[in-house]
């Protein structure tokens, strides 16, 4: 199976030629035809292997810009979208127009915005935070390579191969939780509003961020990808999206 997002209410599924926008309330599937091979979806917003950027607004799939690279993360704040390749470049994308931000000398692993700040994440353990306006405020030094930045319930959250790091205001380690050596953690995501989903080679895991990582639930099962809708966890398994009660909302 495809590519799986969220825009709204409703899950996104990228499938060969066609995607598809589900309401998770009533099940109903819109499709479009893409006349296209996707590289990249997040919510609203994909490209193809050509590096063209598009929006899909009301099932009207827009052009936005031509990238100059391959893109793997993508974050909006106001009118703006960011998004940022692995070589270290960001962009910003407005009024359809698309120009360089700023960007690292080293192979990026993750972006994401937090306070007014945009910070960015290299596999050598690094963090540089920045303003909005481009200006270097600071860089965080951690202990091992970074797979992702994400931001949950006002708290920046650092993922190496198998470890969860909760950062305070100032982007110093506040709390942690390590998986065992044989887990690698495959993908991380929101789950409502103070939730985190992390899913890895061979389970998932929900913890709860407060001032504390909190270890809520896991499962032992594998699963392709997984995306949210407000405080319910969907994924791809078994060539099906199911919610986490079972129910199948596409097949």
């Amino acid at each position: 199976m495809g590519l799986l997002s969220t825009e709204g209410d409703e899950v996104v599924l990228y499938i060969k030629d066609a995607l598809m926008r589900i309401d998770v309330a009533t099940k109903t599937v819109r499709q479009i035809e893409i006349p296209f091979s996707v590289s990249f979806l997040c919510g609203k917003y994909l490209t193809d292997r050509e590096k063209n950027f598009y929006a899909l607004d009301n099932m009207e799939l827009r052009k936005i810009a031509k990238l100059k690279r391959n893109i793997f993360c993508l974050q909006e704040k106001d009118e703006a979208v960011y998004v940022a390749d692995r070589f270290g470049d960001v962009y910003r994308i407005e009024n359809g127009t698309c120009s360089y931000f700023l960007g690292i000398i080293s192979y990026m692993t993750g972006m994401t915005i937090h306070n007014q700040n945009i910070l960015l994440s290299d596999k050598y353990g690094r963090i540089r935070v920045s303003e909005l306006d481009g200006k270097i405020m600071k860089y965080v030094f951690l202990h091992e390579p970074i797979e992702s930045l994400i931001c949950i319930d006002h708290s920046v959250i650092s993922v190496s191969k198998c470890r969860v790091v909760l950062l305070n205001e100032t982007y110093a380690v506040k709390d942690e939780f390590v998986f065992s050596k044989e887990q690698s953690i495959v993908k991380c995501l929101c789950k409502g509003n103070d939730e985190l989903v992390v899913i890895t080679n061979d389970s998932y895991h929900v913890f709860r961020i407060s001032n504390r990582i909190d270890h809520i639930f896991s499962a032992d099962e594998t699963i392709v990808d997984a995306t949210c809708v407000g405080s319910v966890l969907y994924k791809i398994q078994n060539l099906k999206v199911i919610d986490t009660d079972g129910n199948v909302v596409y097949e």
